[in-house]
């Protein structure tokens, strides 16, 4: 698999691989196909931008209109993805790490049958990056590659529970108020999947996610924000479901709207508009 070859090509050369055996897991199942999963010592750390994960072909024509290959990044988007980690990481809230950002050499495009510089379909070029993440746990909420055993085993450990019910509450009144917390900051993820989103309730994959509008602090979250904020409710619903149905448990969307209802997030007077999509669900 062409991508392994660039993976390890770049893990040789990040600044924390001296003496360090760096051991593949498996490709992440995200919608972009970009990422892998590698073991460190005690760490889990991810690299993406490597190339199509799930193929063949490795170099496959992208759906999204401005990528010329799948599975590659260019640097002002990887550079994006290191920004979004540090306001996220900054402001505590659970997400993965952006530890580091490199540009692809020449060499390494050559193992991915790329012989000429990239360049964006409006002829704009491309310089091609990828970035290593840090996460807790290596299991994402749709994770198709991995046994169901091997995803239930590692939920009930994370969670420290007897049975995956109670895991599946803790998993949702967890990444509720994960939501909460950046969307009272004026944030909201339009990302909010289930294979961009660990069983830890850790986001993951941040080129959907905005940021605060400039303004927010004086103004506070405009109407169209707020928007995307609610429609954020029913991503959070469908995570949940996909999430049932990993851990094989029997579950409603009256259940689930129950653990969103445990706010610990009582920082703030404002509702966003996951709290408040939630509060009309309730109504209604």
């Amino acid at each position: 698999m062409k991508f392994i070859k660039v993976v390890n090509s770049i893990a040789n050369r990040l600044p924390f691989s001296e003496g360090v055996t760096l051991t593949f897991i498996r490709a992440v199942p995200s919608e972009l196909r970009r990422s892998v999963i590698l073991s460190c010592s005690n760490s889990v750390i991810m690299i993406s931008g490597v190339g199509y994960t799930c193929g063949p072909p490795w170099t496959y024509p992208s759906p999204r209109v401005k990528r010329l290959v799948f599975g590659l990044i260019d640097n002002d988007s990887a550079m994006n993805e290191l920004k979004v980690s540090n306001w996220l990481s900054k402001n505590n809230i659970l997400a993965s790490k952006v530890i580091d950002v490199c540009k692809l050499e020449s060499n390494e495009l050559e193992l991915l049958d790329i012989y000429s510089d990239p360049y964006f379909l409006d002829g704009t070029s491309v310089v091609p990056s990828a970035f290593v993440s840090t996460i807790t746990i290596p299991y994402f909420v749709k994770d198709t590659p991995c046994l169901k055993e091997n995803w239930r085993a590692a939920f009930l450990n994370h969670f420290n529970c007897a049975s995956l019910d109670n895991a599946f509450e803790y998993f949702g009144i967890r990444l509720a108020n994960n939501i909460r917390a950046y969307q009272l900051l004026g944030a909201v993820n339009d990302c909010l999947t289930s294979d961009c989103i660990t069983i830890a309730g850790e986001l993951f994959e941040f080129d959907r996610f905005l940021m605060p509008e400039a303004d927010f602090l004086v103004s506070g979250i405009s109407i169209s924000r707020m928007l995307r904020q609610k429609r954020e409710f029913y991503l959070y619903l469908s995570v949940m479901l996909d999430a049932a149905e990993m851990a094989g448990v029997t579950t409603s969307i009256s259940t689930i709207v129950n653990f969103a209802s445990t706010n610990i997030c009582n920082n703030s007077k404002q509702l966003c508009g996951f709290e408040l999509e939630l509060q009309k669900f309730l109504a209604n």
